[in-house]
């Protein structure tokens, strides 16, 4: 909302001046934040769907290879390796074109979670640290809500 006051001389058209330069400046940013989302919202990509793990992560993340960035060789990019995130809406096709899975990506990190096993003494023991869920023989950082183990 813009406060108009119906002065004259140059303070009113000072104060008026700045506060439709702050509307305008609100205004465009709220503006570039819808389109940035909407964008982001609309992207479709096509890839391989994959749980992608290497030496640091501690197991496996959700994510998605984008087909153009496959080499003919079979060779990929971490260019356009992408997690899949809270709110992404996904689908999965079967070589058929069917469909195997279509929804919103609601992760769960609770549901199953084991505690890891090390040896102690000859022993296994449950280790102190946060429990993990795994998928497979995969530890996992997160399953889909609602899909059990």
């Amino acid at each position: 909302m813009v406060d108009v006051r119906i002065l004259t001389g140059d303070k009113f058209e000072a104060e008026f001046r700045v506060k439709v330069e702050v509307v305008d400046r609100l205004l465009r940013r709220a503006m570039r934040h819808a389109l940035e989302w909407s964008i982001r919202m609309l992207k479709e990509m096509r890839g391989v769907c994959l749980l992608f793990s290497e030496s640091g992560t501690e197991g496996g993340w959700w994510a998605m290879q984008q087909d153009r960035f496959i080499t003919e060789d079979g060779h990929w990019s971490y260019q356009c390796l992408h997690y899949l995130l809270k709110g992404d809406d996904f689908t999965v096709y079967a070589e058929d074109g069917a469909v195997l899975f279509h929804g919103v990506i609601h992760p769960d990190g609770k549901t199953g979670a084991v505690p890891r096993q090390v040896m102690r003494i000859g022993k296994l023991v449950n280790h102190r640290t946060p429990k993990q869920q795994v998928v497979g023989v995969f530890w996992v950082h997160w399953i889909q809500k609602g899909i059990g183990l």
